[in-house]
């Protein structure tokens, strides 16, 4: 059931908590995990990428429920110029594949190319705001090829879209900071990446074979290189900072 469905009884209760915790979420992955479980609770897919949006291309802020591979090759492939985020700047709103492209083109685009190759079929997206401009994007995609995005749902994420705005402040870095120097050992650009890609200290220590302690001593010394008080800013500043640079391995 949507969020406009049933504005009335325990389903106004659980769309106001969804709300609630997508816009008052204080880090990077908090915010995709509350996106996830709203849009789990819109279309039926918990699917989430979040991107901050500088000087027109995208940087990853948080994910949920993406393969890393995806990930991966939307940055280095259509991230480089995606048609969605030209769009946006001009008309922020809800965009969905087959609306954007129409019904023959969505499936020769090369976004449809991309969601099929990880077992997808369509996405969705819309503009985070800040100050009045678009200062980042929320995507989600399906895998129900018999279940296209409806008006409503539409309706449902512009509503979501608003609610993670509410929250994006907190994750945005310093205005007027200095650019970082990205040239880092690689163990630290390793974490630093994971980092931007919204994985928990946990997820991180999985993903690198090192225990959790390790990685917490990692995010300590990336806060330290970086000047950031804590792992919510650090994700917040390296998601806007782009590709990181290994130097040489860790002693």
């Amino acid at each position: 059931m949507s969020f406009s469905e049933d504005a009335s009884g325990p389903n106004l209760r659980s769309t106001a908590d969804l709300l609630i915790s997508v816009a008052e979420a204080a880090t990077p992955q908090n915010l995709s995990e509350a996106c996830g479980a709203a849009l789990a609770h819109i279309t039926g897919s918990g699917v989430v990428g979040i991107y901050l949006v500088v000087a027109g291309r995208p940087q990853l802020l948080g994910s949920t429920n993406v393969p890393m591979g995806l990930l991966g090759e939307y940055r280095s492939g259509l991230g480089v110029s995606d048609p969605y985020l030209e769009r946006l700047s001009e008309a922020p709103d809800v965009l969905d594949g087959p609306g954007f492209y129409g019904t023959h083109g969505w499936r020769r685009s090369r976004s449809y190319e991309l969601l099929r190759g990880w077992g997808l079929c369509s996405n969705m997206c819309g503009p985070l705001l800040h100050e009045g401009e678009v200062a980042g994007v929320l995507y989600t995609a399906t895998d129900r090829d018999d279940r296209p995005y409806t008006a409503r749902m539409k309706q449902d994420m512009a509503l979501l879209c608003r609610a993670a705005s509410v929250a994006l402040p907190r994750l945005l870095p310093t205005v007027g900071q200095t650019e970082p120097d990205l040239r880092l050992p690689q163990r630290q650009a390793e974490v630093a990446i994971l980092v931007r890609q919204g994985l928990s200290n946990k997820a991180v220590a999985r993903e690198l074979g090192l225990s959790e302690h390790t990685v917490k001593e990692y995010v300590a010394i990336l806060c330290r290189r970086f000047s950031v008080r804590n792992r919510t800013q650090l994700g917040a500043l390296i998601a806007q900072a782009g590709s990181f640079a290994p130097r040489h391995p860790d002693a």
